[in-house]
């Protein structure tokens, strides 16, 4: 079933004691803007993943009954609601300022046997920002300690799967294409033609770069994404904003590996906007852990 984004707790309530009024919902959904949500052009990607990311979170606790997203399986084991794919589209994150009242509109649905797909809509005074599509899978670790060593798993209890969720699932068969190195072409790049045409080395810091679970965050690959992009393409980069994200998942890191960034293909209309796509290798047996594809418009100074 779809599940619609949950309003915050009152402290001593539980999920299912907790008012359901339209007001309180409305209210939980903005998000007024300071330092903390903005940078240099506008709204921050990073934080904006971030919170995109805690309420496809707060939506799948809703959709399986928890009162917080504490998930395990049927023997009691851990589960860790991990992405396998990002989107953002429609971008226009230099379009909001200090002082904006930024409103999320989502929804969850589960797209296949272990698949759960969120779409969140964010606007300012009802203009479109961004569009984030989210899909995440269970996994558990086999050996603890070692993100290298994830299983997937289901949650229990597990919720029955809508033949129509309702939003454009994509993004899954896309996911598995990359994971598989069974696709053609995306977003105009061909993965015959691909090329290492510069590389970045990128050392993952675990005081900033991993989550609270022990794993490289999801946001941090955007992030490690604009560190490339910074380093190749300086001449563009401080002024460009992302309009289209694509982010593929495809394995993690422990604290201490290294990462090699390569530039596979770039493409420039003119002065107006820069695409590129990059892989995210693990230096440590050269896995490919990430393959992005990002679309950004060059706006003035």
């Amino acid at each position: 079933m779809l599940h619609a984004l949950p309003a915050p707790l009152t402290p001593g309530l539980s999920q299912r004691d907790a008012p359901r009024d339209a007001s309180r919902e409305a209210a939980s959904d903005a998000v007024t803007l300071g330092m903390p949500q903005l940078s240099r052009n506008g709204l921050s990607e990073n934080w904006l993943l971030k919170e995109a990311g805690h309420r496809h979170w707060l939506m799948l606790a809703d959709a399986l009954g928890l009162p917080v997203p504490a998930f395990r399986d049927r023997d009691g084991a851990t589960l860790y609601a991990t992405f396998t794919g990002l989107r953002i589209s429609g971008g226009a994150l230099d379009q909001v300022a200090e002082h904006d009242r930024l409103r999320f509109a989502g929804r969850i649905a589960r797209v296949s046997r272990t698949q759960y797909q969120s779409v969140q809509t964010v606007t300012v005074e009802g203009r479109p920002v961004a569009t984030l599509t989210l899909l995440s899978i269970f996994l558990r670790r086999a050996v603890a300690g070692d993100n290298r060593s994830v299983l997937r798993a289901l949650p229990h209890p597990c919720p029955p799967m809508l033949a129509d969720a309702g939003s454009d699932s994509s993004l899954a068969p896309l996911c598995q294409g990359f994971r598989r190195q069974d696709w053609r072409e995306h977003r105009g790049f061909h993965r015959a033609d691909r090329q290492e045409l510069a590389s970045v080395a990128i050392d993952p810091c675990p005081h900033g770069d991993f989550n609270g679970a022990g794993f490289l965050y999801f946001a941090s690959f955007q992030s490690i994404l604009d560190r490339a992009e910074w380093a190749l393409f300086r001449d563009v980069s401080a002024n460009a904003v992302t309009t289209d994200r694509d982010l593929f998942y495809h394995g993690n890191i422990n604290p201490g590996d290294r990462l090699t960034v390569r530039l596979c293909g770039e493409r420039r209309d003119g002065a107006a906007s820069l695409s590129h796509w990059f892989e995210i290798r693990r230096d440590s047996d050269g896995a490919r852990i990430a393959d992005g594809f990002t679309t950004k418009r060059v706006v003035p100074s």
